[in-house]
């Protein structure tokens, strides 16, 4: 998560602040359920409005590749095992793979 945000993100000058969302997996997780209600499309829309076009690129990337989706199970892996030990229902590192965000 940390090096999807920061990593894609573009600052209007190198001398700007990198973006103020919790980046690091425990801080994200919180917000990504707290504030964000696990809704991907609410997050993809904060990303989207935020008023100094810093994710302006990372929107259009991930929109590109269906990274949303490969970005909501991701948040989603951790939940996902605690609740359903099932192997069917866990999603693989190649699945994650095989996501076009990679392609």
């Amino acid at each position: 998560m940390q090096l999807i945000l920061s990593t894609l993100a573009e600052p209007l000058a190198a001398t700007d602040p990198l973006p103020t969302i919790a980046t690091n997996e425990d801080s994200f997780q919180r917000v990504w359920a707290d504030i964000f209600d696990q809704d991907m499309s609410a997050f993809r829309d904060y990303l989207r409005n935020e008023d100094d076009d810093i994710y302006k690129n990372l929107v259009s990337f991930m929109d590109e590749r269906e990274g949303w989706k490969f970005l909501e199970a991701l948040l989603n892996a951790r939940e996902r095992v605690a609740k359903n030990r099932d192997a069917e229902s866990i999603v693989s590192l190649r699945q994650l793979l095989e996501s076009p965000l990679f392609s």
